[in-house]
């Protein structure tokens, strides 16, 4: 099975019609994506210029330490309600160039947080190897950053 016969069956499908037939629920789904999307990208914003050396005087594993919880919501609500975007507009995004590098963004940004950035955040790490937390600061934001704004040219591609 193609990615296009998946999503042109994911069109067909009751919830996919639903959606597209509802002028309410797509928009709504929309602004709590977007509400994920900024919640997510300012702990990691928060987080990332802590691992710069800026912001609060405290290790960057305490900083994180406090804001774990809404990273993790963030992520939860960006990838919720971005299945149901998906289920709405199956075909549309499947043709657009921007949703593939949307999903690059995102796969390389999950990657990179559960592998990299969430390694330099154990206690003493980020102090160890100052040069390599940045490297992963700096990745981390074009991942996420990279994710939103590709995600908004969908729009217009």
């Amino acid at each position: 099975m193609s990615m296009q016969s998946f999503y042109e069956w994911i069109d067909t499908t009751a919830v996919s019609q639903y959606l597209q037939n509802s002028t309410l629920w797509f928009p709504i789904t929309e602004v709590f994506h977007l509400i994920g999307l900024t919640i997510l990208l300012g702990v990691v914003f928060v987080v990332c210029i802590r691992l710069f050396g800026f912001g609060l005087q405290q290790p960057a594993s305490q900083t994180h330490g406090g804001l774990w919880g809404w990273t993790w919501l963030g992520l939860i609500v960006v990838f919720g309600t971005g299945v149901i975007l998906l289920i709405a507009e199956p075909t549309k995004l499947a043709a657009n160039e921007a949703f593939y590098y949307k999903l690059w963004f995102l796969g390389a940004g999950v990657a990179l947080h559960l592998f990299g950035y969430l390694a330099f955040l154990k206690p003493g790490r980020v102090e160890a190897s100052p040069v390599l937390s940045r490297v992963v600061a700096i990745l981390t934001l074009c991942c996420w950053f990279g994710a939103g704004i590709a995600g908004r040219a969908i729009g217009f591609v």
